[in-house]
């Protein structure tokens, strides 16, 4: 009797559900469908899963970066930018306010990147030129500029330089040497060349019987560079008679006469 109630039980349940589901279609095992009906008002009636049956989610474009982007070049502009018909040009040319395309956008940023770099300077080169998104001119320009700009400094740097070494030179060059009456000297002098000053220590003499004479010198200057010579010399042929030894001979010819002439 048991058995056959349990039966009858299982029966009647199995028949309810067939029927439930004969009914309601919409409410299928393992799907997550609420309603075929898209209400994008709804969130609920959306499926989670998109390889589910029913409607999927449409793909929106996420505007923050836009928007990020936007901001940054526009904060830029009103910081630097004092003419107001200026600010208006530049927008316009970049289509900041016309578009949401990432990629233009990200142009836009890069040429306002590059125009602000030298806004000054640049602003009177660009009204001659076509200062647009699709015209690669202006980066090519910009490029150029800066190029030249590098090159410009780098020249004059050297040329700085040079002048510097000017006045080293010439303090070196002024640096009094050994007499021919004296075996050693030290010296020092002063130069200067365009707005540079230099100092200089020089050590001079003969040795070796006045066979061999030597010159060294260093300086620095007001840069903080600095400069070192060193000169060696050898003293070939006969040697020369000194004033001071002749004066020598005559006095000892004057005193010898004098003593004669008092026998």
């Amino acid at each position: 009797m048991k058995k056959a109630t349990i039966s009858l039980i299982f029966l009647i349940a199995s028949s309810l559900t067939f029927t439930n589901q004969l009914l309601n279609p919409k409410h299928q095992s393992g799907s997550y469908i609420i309603n075929n009906d898209v209400d994008t008002n709804n969130p609920a009636k959306w499926s989670p899963y998109p390889s589910k049956a029913g409607p999927q989610r449409p793909v929106t474009i996420d505007t923050t970066e836009a928007d990020k982007i936007r901001n940054e070049i526009k904060n830029k502009i009103e910081s630097l930018v004092k003419n107001d018909n200026d600010k208006r040009d530049i927008e316009n040319a970049l289509e900041i306010d016309s578009t949401d395309n990432l990629n233009k956008l990200k142009k836009a940023k890069e040429y306002a990147d590059i125009l602000f770099e030298d806004y000054d300077n640049n602003i009177h080169y660009l009204r001659n030129i076509s200062f647009q998104l699709d015209n690669d001119d202006f980066v090519y320009f910009i490029n150029r500029k800066k190029s030249i700009d590098q090159k410009i400094d780098t020249l004059s740097k050297t040329a700085n330089h040079a002048l510097d070494g000017v006045s080293l030179a010439v303090a070196m060059a002024n640096l009094p040497t050994v007499s021919s009456e004296y075996n050693h000297n030290i010296s020092a002098s002063y130069g200067t060349y365009a707005g540079s000053h230099s100092f200089a220590l020089g050590l001079s003499g003969h040795i070796a019987n006045d066979r061999l004479s030597y010159k060294l010198s260093g300086a620095v200057n007001t840069k903080g560079n600095l400069a070192f010579g060193v000169g060696v010399g050898v003293n070939l042929g006969k040697k020369n008679q000194s004033n001071k030894e002749l004066l020598d001979r005559i006095e000892k010819l004057e005193n010898l006469v004098k003593q004669l002439q008092n026998k």
